[in-house]
């Protein structure tokens, strides 16, 4: 089973359509050989999601894996995607439980004031 630090060989797609972004992300899971399925981080180390510019980053251990990622999202999905950008040295985000957390700051609530129904005296 693959390090998650020995994803760093990357592609970033891109299309319009969040369905082919799922079946990409299946298709890089496929090429790896599935072993990335077993382990927790996978889902950050594969997959970084920018759903606003409808991009998707995935990772990959070697250059070959990425390759037959290519060949098989050409093959499979023609033209309803489109590669953004690659890279041989972006290794994955630091996971959550790494990142220094953020402080939040939760709001009171206030008093919840009695629901008044019509019609009655409420001695007011």
């Amino acid at each position: 089973m693959a390090r998650r630090e020995s994803f760093h060989y990357s592609v970033t797609c891109r299309s319009e359509e969040e369905s082919v972004l799922h079946c990409l992300k299946a298709l890089a899971g496929f090429a790896e050989g599935g072993g990335h399925k077993k382990t927790v981080w996978s889902e950050e180390a594969v997959a970084e999601w920018d759903r606003e510019d409808h991009r998707l980053t995935l990772r990959f251990t070697t250059t070959t894996n990425r390759a037959t990622f290519r060949r098989l999202a050409r093959d499979l999905l023609g033209g309803r995607w489109a590669e953004y950008s690659a890279c041989d040295s972006d290794p994955p985000p630091a996971l959550v439980s790494e990142r220094p957390r953020e402080r939040r700051i939760t709001a009171r609530r206030p008093e919840s004031s009695a629901v008044l129904e019509p019609g009655l005296d409420h001695g007011g």
